[in-house]
């Protein structure tokens, strides 16, 4: 099954980080051309400007995307699809919400400054996978509920918080 992410953007600019192998599709949402590229495991870097802030939602497709790095303002992503993925870095969005329950692979979750609540925080901290065997790092630093959150939640399942 190929892997999917969805993520919504009002930003007049956006870019990402992929790492992988095989070959990824990204729609940028705006009508404008399809990008592909091969990923490797030095990862590739996928950037566009926009014209204007509307809401657009941008695409990727793809085969084993194992990290995700973003870079620029998201309303709100899915990585359900991309079960492969091991590393997901999303600093200084507007998320308030996410759902790791299909990634069994994920050893490494960076929420840093986005705009989850305890409840939020708690209820990402319940879809996370609790495999034995690997280290499995966290960082939710300056989310609203991070100093109030159930840290017991993702430590019960291996998780450490950074």
């Amino acid at each position: 099954m190929a892997d999917k992410i969805k993520m919504s953007t009002e930003a007049d600019f956006f870019s990402f980080d992929l790492t992988g192998y095989g070959v990824v599709t990204v729609d940028w949402g705006d009508g404008s051309e399809k990008l592909t590229k091969t990923l490797n495991e030095f990862g590739e870097s996928f950037r566009h400007p926009y014209s204007n802030t509307s809401l657009r939602t941008i695409t990727i497709n793809g085969d084993n995307i194992t990290v995700l790095m973003c870079y620029g303002v998201l309303a709100n992503l899915d990585v359900s699809h991309c079960t492969e993925l091991l590393l997901l870095n999303v600093d200084g969005s507007q998320l308030t919400s996410l759902d790791m329950s299909e990634n069994t692979a994920l050893a490494g979750l960076n929420v840093r400054e986005n705009g989850f609540s305890a409840a939020a925080l708690n209820a990402l901290f319940d879809t996370l996978h609790n495999n034995t065997g690997e280290d499995k790092n966290i960082e939710i630093r300056d989310n609203p509920g991070a100093d109030d959150c159930d840290r017991s939640i993702a430590e019960r399942k291996g998780w450490s918080f950074l």
